[in-house]
């Protein structure tokens, strides 16, 4: 009967060292399921924050975009205004309705009759004033005024765009 009792032992150690591992593989479960949850948890948040900041960079991107376009469109209706300011002086000039003026010149103007022209001075008295330029001379210093407008116009639009862009 000795190995009757060795053998109730070895049962015991048996189911004990059974009960262990069964345990043991019980509470690896129980850790695997509390880590996993919070790794879904941690990559849940990530992509929250990924997309917040994708949608962010959207926004900026299609904000960027609007005030661009409408620098442009302030740009090219400014240069359409310049356009038909210019092709109106250009239609006076040719009519001889417009001339520029020298308001310098001392010596005889040969357009005005000899003599410079008297007119009214915004003080009140009369006053040299000046010779009027030809024909050709007006529309060229007239255009190059409305190019160095048209130039101004695009630096300022240059630097639209650069200030929007570093918004």
């Amino acid at each position: 009967m000795p190995w009757l009792v060795m053998a109730k032992y070895v049962a015991m150690l048996g189911l004990l060292v059974a009960v262990g591992l069964w345990q043991r593989h019980d509470g690896a479960l129980s850790e695997r399921v509390i880590w996993e949850t919070r790794l879904a948890e941690e990559n849940a948040n990530a992509a929250k924050s990924i997309q917040a900041a994708e949608e962010s960079a959207r926004q900026k991107e299609h904000d960027s975009a609007q005030r661009i376009q409408s620098i442009s469109a302030d740009y090219q209706r400014k240069l359409a205004n310049e356009k038909t300011k210019y092709k109106s002086v250009d239609v006076a000039v040719a009519n001889n309705d417009f001339r520029l003026l020298d308001r310098g010149a001392t010596a005889v103007c040969p357009n005005n009759g000899g003599t410079p022209q008297a007119s009214a001075t915004s003080g009140g008295s009369d006053g040299a004033e000046g010779c009027k330029l030809s024909a050709n001379a007006s529309r060229s210093l007239w255009f190059l005024a409305t190019n160095a407008d048209d130039i101004v116009e695009q630096l300022t639009a240059c630097q639209a765009v650069v200030e929007a862009d570093r918004k």
